[in-house]
């Protein structure tokens, strides 16, 4: 995807403000007035979106031969993010996939139910003798 379409996009986002454990969906905004019986999501620092072009921009990995569509993506906006969407996820059997750059062959980074994108997660804190935090 080039910067025109990203920033195109951006403004399509759709955000998610829950899941529907009986439909087995996630809840937007728009329609949490259908659905008043979903769990709401935890608080996050980061975006958890539904929109076509974010579930597809994951769909795939670099072997380009397993293609599963998410349900949803988590766009972390801190560590705190990720351990709060994968207990929430936890809580209602929803499968979740890690991604980083897609550079898995087989989709191993790939599932229908949440992927948490982790390409912007990419800040060194410290490198030390015995190892890093990263």
């Amino acid at each position: 995807m080039n910067r025109r379409a990203f920033i195109a996009g951006v403004g399509a986002v759709t955000a998610v403000v829950g899941f529907d454990p009986v439909g087995r969906r996630w809840v937007t905004a728009a329609d949490a007035a259908e659905w008043p019986s979903f769990a709401d999501l935890p608080p996050l620092d980061g975006t958890l979106v539904v929109d076509a072009a974010a579930r597809q921009a994951v769909a795939a990995d670099q072997g380009n031969i397993v293609h599963r569509t998410p349900g949803a993506v988590l766009r972390p906006g801190s560590v705190h993010d990720i351990g709060a969407m994968i207990r929430y996820c936890g809580e209602h059997d929803v499968p979740v996939a890690v991604r980083g750059q897609g550079h898995t062959m087989l989709g191993d980074a790939l599932c229908v139910g949440l992927v948490i994108e982790n390409r912007h997660r990419d800040r060194i804190h410290s490198i030390g003798p015995d190892g890093a935090d990263v």
